[in-house]
């Protein structure tokens, strides 16, 4: 169910950025526009799960619901350096190259959209 959440929260949310932009300019909004939205959008989404989620929540409040059964006490929960290291692994940061990858998807669909529709 999660899953399927993301999935529409990645596909409706630059949809209604995208059909917004359109309202607000004259003429066509090419590649650069939806780019910046699906950029700017997906690294927000993943300094909000680093920061909030991760640090905030996992390593310094800590609820109950979050920890594993027999885990509790463990000095890894409080490795925040953990959490950074998982978004830039070696040797290819891929989660860091996902976030411009994201805005070329969004741009690029945005732009073939426009340029079939006319």
């Amino acid at each position: 169910m999660a899953g399927l959440l993301n999935l529409l929260l990645f596909v409706a949310v630059p949809v209604a950025g995208v059909l917004d932009l359109q309202g607000r300019v004259d003429g066509r909004l090419g590649f650069v526009p939806p780019f910046a939205l699906g950029t700017v959008g997906f690294l927000a989404l993943t300094l909000f799960d680093l920061l909030v989620i991760d640090w905030l929540l996992f390593c310094t409040v800590r609820p109950r619901f979050m920890t594993l059964p027999g885990t509790e006490g463990m000095p890894e929960y409080r490795d925040l350096a953990f959490h950074a290291r998982v978004l830039v692994p070696r040797p290819v940061p891929w989660p860091l190259l996902a976030i411009p990858g994201y805005g070329v998807l969004v741009g690029g669909t945005a732009w073939l959209v426009e340029t079939l529709t006319g």
